[in-house]
């Protein structure tokens, strides 16, 4: 590194002040030469890379305008290496747009991103230096991690010339760390991504937006005229948009589920906000994260996935809730049951779906976009069908299309079984509750073993491994207890709907101040894993037991609320606002991911991780989300909704999520 500084020393003050020399400038760049050149000739000798690389170094020394911008564009070293700041990406674009023509032949400009691997011995310094080398979390944090550096070569150049320079490189100098290269972090001005399928999918949503201006159009027309709303208006924007903003709940006793959905919904996308900065390439203080995460006010970012458990909960709750309101008026067939969940869920997932394949491609660029293309948004092409088919939680699980759909899967995997316990619950309660107990034992006995045979630990929300994913975080089995807890919570809360809680107040007050307290210590205890050393046994009843305990901390309070004893919190939790956007929360679930990877993808440079910094990302980013969610909602989910209506009658009153 300091070899290169030095170099770029020699170069550039010359420039800046003609009148300086240096004794030896010129013995300096003739032993660069010498050895660059060596190292091409013996690696790549031959090829077109090597004769673009011997013009670059030869126009490079006689002060060229367009050598010296290719070597300003790459990275040089940066302050705060000590602090782990090894993601730096020099000038992405203009390294991108030289262009020249020498010799006859045109020389472009390509921008790549070269993969720092330190050694087992430079590891173990950092350990020693930080004096980390005892304290496995903080160990595994800094081993993990990679480090990148953006160069710009000449874009004849492959990325196994590119890998053949850096091992001759890593043998000349002796270097502490290997070079490494990869073809989805190399791009330039002519790198194409486009696909076929991306004319037929934007012929698409140009048909889709001509029949919501001709459906809202109609829909104007027929308002001014004073007609009766007919089936042509369901794509219209004006009548979505007023059954959007209307605040009419259709199960009053229900209200607080509102608040619940929205306030869950913002932690999960905080919660993958945190994951995605953390892991992003594009983070410059690895070193600030080790210390980060033994906070005990960052304990809520680790807690996020508890807010997947209320919605498995909440889920629970309006299955039986629902079903039982309304099979009192109607005989509600099994077919319709099935079809109504399909056509409320997969119109704006298969939407979202043609976004990822091919529309986000086009938004942005910059030095990470073509990698965070191909490590999250390229999967669709090939697993769109396992998201569709709700199995994407077993079936390549990990190559998912959209990855937060898991939950989509799972949930619909648990409402698959609904009518068995529906129907079981009505005909004898007492043993449906029996058998639920049990289905709940079962799943915490597996949970608790898996842990212990397996060796799987605590389940940390960002270092999740592809065994903690398939036996556990998304297993159907590990994630029923939630989801029947809700069950049994919907039964009661049907049957004293009518009634006022006969809990006495200072049974009341105490149930909320342990299920408060339950559900607090869940969250802190987070912060016992992260600074501790590794316990399997503990981690095997944590991982059992803590989820179950949140669904039921988090029922008492919904059936607290909705039956009269909620106080200012089911004023709050009941607000209209919640109302509104709760009817939002389907859309934000499935965009908000791919509008956070767009931002964190965007940036030229490397960015500080902080909590101020998330504060401000999520401000700008649940703004974006709010816009995306209301377009996705009002074009692909209320319209279908209408038209089930429409097409089913009585039937169609039925919601399930």
């Amino acid at each position: 590194m300091n070899y290169i500084f030095a170099i770029c020393v020699l170069i550039l003050v010359p420039i800046v002040q003609p009148n300086i020399s240096f004794p030896h400038q010129q013995l300096m760049l003739n032993l660069f030469y010498s050895e660059m050149a060596q190292i091409v000739d013996t690696k790549i000798g031959g090829t077109r890379c090597a004769s673009d690389l011997e013009t670059f170094f030869t126009d490079l020394f006689d002060m060229k305008l367009w050598a010296l911008q290719m070597f300003d564009a790459s990275n040089k070293l940066h302050p705060g290496v000590l602090s782990l700041n090894i993601r730096c990406y020099g000038n992405y674009d203009q390294c991108l747009d030289i262009r020249e023509v020498v010799g006859g032949r045109v020389i472009e400009g390509q921008y790549c991103n070269a993969f720092i691997i330190p050694t087992d011995n430079l590891t173990a310094y950092f350990l020693q230096l930080f004096n980390i080398q005892n304290k496995k979390a903080k160990a595994k944090r800094l081993e993990n991690q990679q480090y990148y550096l953006g160069i710009c070569i000449p874009k004849s150049c492959t990325v196994n010339d590119l890998n053949l320079l850096g091992n001759g490189v890593e043998t000349l100098f002796k270097t502490p760390f290997d070079i490494a290269f990869q073809e989805d972090f190399c791009t330039s001005r002519t790198k194409s991504i486009a696909s076929p399928i991306d004319a037929y999918v934007f012929c698409f949503f140009g048909i889709v937006l001509a029949v919501v201006v001709a459906s809202t159009a109609y829909d104007v027309y027929s308002w001014k005229l004073r007609k009766k709303p007919d089936l042509f208006v369901v794509f219209s924007l004006y009548t979505n948009g007023k059954k959007l903003l209307g605040t009419h709940c259709e199960n009053d006793n229900l209200k607080c589920l509102n608040g619940i959905r929205v306030l869950s919904m913002v932690w999960v996308i905080v919660g993958h906000l945190v994951v995605i900065r953390i892991n992003a390439f594009n983070t410059n203080n690895l070193y600030v994260l080790t210390e980060w995460q033994h906070r005990i006010e960052n304990s809520v970012y680790f807690a996020a996935p508890y807010a997947v458990d209320t919605f498995f909960s909440m889920s629970g709750i309006l299955v039986t809730y629902v079903h039982m309101k309304y099979s009192e008026k109607f005989t509600i067939k099994l077919s319709s049951f099935y079809l109504f969940r399909l056509l409320r869920l997969v119109p704006a997932l298969a939407a979202t779906i043609l976004i990822y394949v091919s529309v986000v491609k086009y938004v942005t660029e910059g030095p990470i976009w073509h990698a965070v293309l191909k490590q999250y948004l390229t999967n669709c092409k090939e697993t769109w069908w396992t998201t569709l088919l709700f199995v994407n939680n077993f079936v390549k699980y990990d190559n998912r299309c959209i990855q937060q759909t898991w939950y989509l899967s799972v949930d619909t995997q648990l409402y698959a079984m609904a009518p068995l316990i529906l129907f079981s619950i009505k005909k004898n309660p007492t043993r449906t509750f029996l058998a639920i107990i049990i289905l709940c034992f079962v799943s915490m006995v597996y949970t608790w073993t898996i842990t212990i045979v397996k060796d799987l630990g605590f389940l940390l929300y960002w270092d999740l491994n592809p065994e903690d994913n398939i036996y556990i975080y998304f297993f159907t089995l590990s994630r029923m207890p939630a989801w029947l807890i809700g069950i049994v919570f919907g039964y009661f809360l049907y049957q004293n709907k009518n009634k006022k809680n006969s809990i006495s107040q200072l049974a009341n007050i105490t149930l909320w101040l342990v299920s408060l307290c339950s559900m607090l210590a869940v969250v802190l205890y987070h912060v016992v894993f992260m600074r501790d050393n590794y316990d399997v046994t503990r981690s095997a009843f944590f991982n059992s037991l803590s989820r179950p305990i949140w669904s039921l901390a988090v029922c008492f309070i919904i059936y607290s609320c909705s039956t009269g004893r909620g106080g200012c919190v089911n004023t709050f939790l009941s607000h209209p606002v919640f109302v509104v956007l709760g009817k939002l929360t389907y859309s934000m679930y499935l965009i908000h991911v791919l509008i956070i990877l767009v931002v964190v993808g965007n940036p030229r440079e490397s960015t500080y991780f902080s909590n101020f910094e998330l504060f401000h990302d999520f401000c700008g980013i649940f703004t974006d989300i709010l816009v995306c969610s209301l377009a996705i909602c009002l074009v692909f989910e209320t319209p279908f909704m209408l038209l089930i209506k429409y097409c089913f009658g009585r039937y169609t009153e039925i919601k399930q999520r």
